[in-house]
């Protein structure tokens, strides 16, 4: 049986932390995060209800195959036909002496380390966590495989691996031994000490055992601070006199003089969660992010639903309306004007156009009194009379005609780019979602719901406005509402990094 097998016989009533320690050291080298979550394995195994993490323990798995029959252990005899392993030939051919000493040298790039790495991932190694490359000189996507050749009970077992498969169990009880694994065997202070194979487990754990207790007692003195100094000036207050005496109040009195509201209570836990963080200045710094990327949407929210308000709605109607009578207007002008006798919508809104047209010629061509219209001149001479008109006459309507013309023609433009502007903005509207969902529902519970229903009221008012201003009817839809109020969010968040 193998050190190995009697460290683990050892270990099996031992703490929990202590097993797991011996499956870090065997399987990887410990690094402070190890020493961070063995730390955690002490204070779970000691009542601290709050640590998560589960131990893994160290067994049979983490070490090698014990395989011996009549004094003969497995032998490895050699390896040959490795298929897309490195940059080795497909035909090589490597072969190990049944007896003594098997010396494999040649030159660099040869394959020397490649045929080690093969080793170290079939057989058991202190440095298990190997990948066998392909071959980066070729494009070759065939599964990689290598043939064995294992002496055992004076039978040679031939055995193909491939990158499918778990190693043979005989090969687990093969040990591998190279520069790679050189630290866990040799001391770094003198490099020809010889340890016996295993040994360095129980003197590494001793040195983790070391750092698990430094950082324990680092954590106890944190808590044993001295007690803060009161300023000069309520040094003669009562509660001055008690406090000089805190040390020796029981905990019922300390409560009982201490009184918190459920504020600050609040105020207390973030608090403490700030004290735990690791950097609680960068954490300050992103609640002033979040306030700000919140505060940033919200508003941009807010100017979306200010776009479909009573108030818009009723500009979106008035604007119809003028563009749908400038439009009637300007068809009516353009129009010849030779037969006055069927001129329709007399009086109508588009009429009353005309009019404000005429009587604005009328008053620049002093064919009334600058004040009136009809008056003198074109009491006799109107512009929109109906009866038979001298040549002069129609001269003069000619001019009434081209004044019309100009006249509606620019207010109609003008409406005209105005409302394509307008469906131009509303076809063009979208409503984003929060980049960060899950930071938003810290503070609004189902967000993502109710931003799927706002979104959806924004659209269909989208699609009724348009509807409207292409063809007209009614303009009647609920108007779109995010019913999350930012305010005392924002205030929450204030107070977090301000008191």
């Amino acid at each position: 049986m193998s050190v190995y097998h009697y460290i683990l016989t050892w270990s099996e009533n031992k703490p929990l932390y202590l097993r797991d320690s011996l499956r870090r050291i065997l399987n990887a080298s410990i690094d402070n995060d190890d020493i961070n979550e063995l730390t955690l394995l002490v204070k779970k195994e000691h009542g601290d209800n709050t640590v998560n993490i589960q131990p893994v323990f160290y067994d049979q798995t983490h070490i090698p195959t014990n395989i011996q029959t009549n004094n003969d252990y497995p032998k490895l005899l050699g390896l040959k036909n490795p298929k897309n392993i490195s940059a080795l030939h497909s035909e090589a051919d490597l072969k190990f002496s049944q007896d003594g000493l098997t010396v494999i040298y040649g030159n660099n790039g040869s394959g020397k380390s490649s045929y080690s790495r093969i080793f170290k991932k079939l057989c058991w190694s202190r440095a298990p966590n190997i990948e066998l490359k392909t071959n980066i000189f070729r494009s070759d996507r065939t599964q990689q495989q290598v043939e064995i050749k294992i002496g055992f009970e004076g039978q040679d077992i031939d055995w193909i691996w491939n990158q499918s498969n778990e190693s043979h169990s005989l090969l687990k009880s093969i040990f591998v031994f190279d520069s790679e694994c050189s630290e866990v065997y040799i001391n770094k202070d003198n490099p020809a000490e010889y340890k016996p194979v295993g040994i360095d487990l129980l003197e590494s754990l001793i040195d983790v055992f070391n750092q698990i207790q430094s950082k324990l007692k680092l954590e106890i003195s944190q808590y044993n601070a001295g007690k803060p100094a009161l300023p000069d000036s309520p040094v003669n207050v009562p509660i001055s006199s008690w406090y000089s005496q805190i040390e020796n109040v029981d905990n019922k009195q300390l409560n009982d003089s201490i009184q918190f509201n459920q504020s600050d209570i609040d105020r207390k836990i973030f608090l403490g969660s700030i004290l735990d963080s690791p950097n609680p200045s960068r954490d300050i710094q992103d609640l002033r992010v979040i306030k700000s990327n919140l505060q940033s949407y919200f508003q941009k929210i807010s100017g979306i639903k200010n776009y479909f308000s009573t108030q818009a709605l009723v500009n979106i109607r008035d604007l119809k309306q003028s563009f749908d009578d400038t439009k009637q207007a300007y068809e009516i002008a353009s129009n010849e004007l030779n037969d006055l006798n069927t001129f329709q919508s007399f009086g109508t809104s588009p009429w009353r156009i005309l009019w404000s047209s005429a009587q604005d010629f009328a008053h620049s061509s002093n064919m009334s009194d600058g004040q009136t219209f009809p008056s003198n001149e074109s009491l006799d001479k109107c512009v929109l009379c109906q009866q038979d008109l001298d040549e002069k006459a129609k001269r003069r309507m000619l001019q009434f005609e081209q004044f019309v013309l100009n006249d509606i023609s620019s207010q109609h433009n003008e409406l005209n780019r105005v409302y394509d502007n307008k469906k131009m903005l509303y076809s063009n509207m979208s409503v984003s979602a929060y980049d960060n969902i899950d930071e938003i529902e810290r503070y609004v519970n189902n967000f993502n719901e109710i931003f799927q229903k706002f979104e959806q009221e924004v659209r269909f008012a989208i699609n009724s406005i348009l509807t409207y201003l292409e063809n007209g009817g009614g303009l009647v839809f609920p108007i779109p509402v995010m019913p999350v109020d930012i305010e005392p969010i924002l205030e929450d968040i204030s107070k977090k990094f301000t008191n």
